[in-house]
C-alpha cells in the first residue's frame, strides 16, 4: 500500500473523534464526511501531531486541513502488505 496525495490516512485527538460521533478504532471516515459530521472543517488543532499518521502525505483537502508542510519520515509512505 502507497500513501501519496490521493490518501486521506490521519490521526484526530480522541476528543474530536468521539465529536463526530465515533468510538475509538470504530473505523474510517474521509475528511469530507468527518466534517460533515462535525458540522464544521477541521482544524490544525484536531490532529494528533504526535501521531505518525499525520507526518504522511494526503490529498490537497487533508493537508490544508493540517496546515503543514509535508516532511517525509522513511519508512512509513510504503508497505509490502
Amino acid at each position: 500500500m502507497e500513501l501519496n496525495d490521493q490518501s486521506e490516512v490521519y490521526h484526530l485527538r480522541d476528543a474530536v473523534w468521539k465529536a463526530a460521533g465515533m468510538a475509538p478504532f470504530d473505523g474510517c471516515l474521509c475528511i469530507g464526511c468527518l466534517e460533515k459530521r462535525l458540522g464544521r472543517q477541521l482544524r490544525p488543532t484536531d490532529f494528533d501531531t504526535s501521531h505518525p499518521f499525520n507526518r504522511v502525505p494526503g490529498t490537497p483537502r487533508l493537508m490544508e486541513r493540517r496546515a503543514k508542510p509535508f516532511k517525509p519520515t522513511g519508512g512509513l509512505l510504503t508497505s509490502d502488505d
